[in-house]
């Protein structure tokens, strides 16, 4: 299960995703200071992390500027894309209801 929240990030941060040791439950964190189509694709893009298990790698989420890391994250923008393409429903829930909660 994923669940998302909306922060207040400092300059530059526009989200964040972490795994829930406790409950198993992934989190998305998503800054709410920043336009509709930049949440969506910031939605996607930790969606992209989760779904792709880059959390299984803790070099690519704590090594930050590293070769892994890199990749984490081109593929992730990669597939965030994709993503809002195929999935403008979930988004459109995300507009109206300001939440969404997506079993995987």
């Amino acid at each position: 299960m994923i669940k998302i929240a909306y922060l207040d990030f400092p300059p530059m941060i526009f989200g964040c995703s972490a795994l829930d040791q406790k409950t198993g439950i992934y989190w998305v964190f998503i800054d709410y200071k920043q336009c509709l189509l930049h949440q969506r694709f910031t939605f996607g893009h930790e969606l992209c992390h989760v779904l792709l298990h880059h959390h299984d790698k803790a070099d690519c989420l704590a090594d930050y500027g590293s070769a892994i890391l890199d990749d984490c994250e081109r593929e992730a923008n990669r597939k965030a894309w994709e993503f809002y393409r195929r999935y403008k429903g979930a988004f459109y829930q995300l507009q109206q209801v300001g939440k969404a909660t997506i079993s995987v």
